[in-house]
């Protein structure tokens, strides 16, 4: 095989060959490459001068006007030429997902390897990317090296996903930690008797990560639903004026005590949507005014089956502030829960604990503080207790707080036995 150096303005091209690969990229961005680590690859000729592969290394050795460095192949006509064209450029074996992102990585760390101030920006400039991808395909890269098994997944999505999971999953290891260091020496939690407005306002600003409550759902619940009266022998008023008084509150309130990265699940019946959706969105909360349903029957229950359908689910509000982030992507905006049997309830609205883990877990890591101005049965404390999150409770009736405590306690003596 016979190499040498040549003038490129020497080396023709057979234009009518037609050549086939016409973008030729940034050929400054090359220029700069052969300057600093020299032609590592030559180019191909014939005996005639003639280019068969190499354009964009003789428009940089043009720029640069120094000699390029080439290849003979000897008795090459243009037939072979056009399939040696084809052969180096359509045959040549593309990256997969992790050679790209090693590759740019050692790029990368080969350039800052001679220069100090080489940064991800230059990186991206020398390869004519996008500067915020270089720097998340470097982020990529390193994760390739801590996590090796990564290196089966072939497209990056599939990577991307992958070490995502793996940076979510690290996170709600190191909330676990700093959860159970909070706990040690101190099992008591902030449960106390206090109505909703006052227990919003002793509130810290910006001291809660997630505010998931059941309030009152104004439509006369202890009036018209026979069934519901002598649940746990617990009453209590449901009146609309009320209802729609404690929903302002909450959201005027937990504005200012959610961080600014925090979550809202409010539970309200169907007649309270456009009430709670505007009070919550003027207060500054964020929406995408769709409800999450919580299914709760196959077959539903109706007072009057000849008039309506059944009732058979409830609705729930997600609002979220504008920092926040779902911890649990793709989850649909339904839900189905079997709902607590009336025999077993000690509160007519009770909800269901697996109900509340489920809303906890898309958006809540162990160790964030939940509140819940309206415990009723201590259902959404027992639940954020079981996601080791650090619960704020209150209610106004005092049976409600003996409930709660009576679920802490059952909830304490069984996780000592465990």
């Amino acid at each position: 095989m016979k190499t040498f150096y040549i003038d490129p303005k020497k080396i023709k091209t057979k234009e009518e060959l037609g050549r086939i690969r016409k973008d030729m990229g940034d050929i400054n961005d090359l220029a700069k490459s052969i300057k600093s680590l020299g032609q590592i690859v030559p180019i191909i000729v014939n005996q005639d001068n003639e280019l068969i592969d190499g354009g964009r290394r003789i428009g940089a050795c043009i720029l640069l006007n120094i000699d390029i460095f080439c290849v003979l192949r000897e008795n090459v006509n243009a037939l072979d030429m056009k399939v040696l064209e084809l052969e180096v450029n359509i045959k040549r074996k593309a990256f997969n997902a992790v050679e790209e992102l090693e590759g740019i990585k050692f790029l990368h760390e080969l350039r800052k390897s001679t220069n100090n101030d080489w940064i991800a920006e230059d990186t991206a400039k020398l390869l004519g990317m996008d500067r915020s991808l270089v720097a998340k395909d470097l982020q990529l890269a390193s994760a390739l090296e801590a996590y090796p098994e990564l290196k089966k997944l072939n497209k990056r999505k599939d990577i991307v996903k992958a070490v995502k999971n793996i940076a979510k999953l690290s996170a709600r290891t190191k909330a676990v930690e700093k959860y159970e260091e909070s706990l040690e020496g101190d099992n008591s939690y902030d449960i106390t008797v206090k109505k909703l407005e006052d227990s919003c306002r002793d509130i810290s600003t910006n001291s809660v990560d997630l505010l998931l409550t059941d309030p009152p759902y104004g439509i006369d619940i202890d009036e018209n639903m026979e069934a519901m009266k002598e649940v746990g022998k617990f009453k209590y008023k449901d009146e609309f004026k009320e209802a729609v008084w404690l929903y302002h509150i909450l959201a005027k309130e937990s504005s200012r005590f959610i961080k600014e990265d925090g979550h809202a699940f409010i539970f309200f019946a169907p007649e309270l949507y456009e009430i709670v959706k505007d009070l919550f969105i003027s207060a500054g909360w964020q929406s995408n005014h769709r409800p999450i349903i919580w299914i709760k029957y196959t077959s539903g229950q109706c007072n009057q089956p000849t008039m309506w359908p059944s009732a058979c689910y409830e609705m729930c509000m997600y609002f979220r502030k504008e920092k926040s982030k779902i911890i649990i992507e793709g989850k649909p905006d339904w839900v189905q829960f079997n709902p607590v049997p009336p025999e077993q309830k000690l509160h007519p609205s009770e909800k269901p604990v697996d109900l509340i883990r489920e809303f906890i877990q898309r958006v809540a890591l162990p160790g964030d503080v939940l509140f819940d101005p309206c415990m009723g049965s201590g259902a959404i404390i027992e639940a954020a207790i079981l996601e080791k999150l650090t619960p704020i409770g209150s209610d106004k009736a005092t049976e409600c707080y003996a409930m709660t405590m009576s679920r802490i306690s059952v909830l304490s003596v069984e996780t000592k036995n465990d």
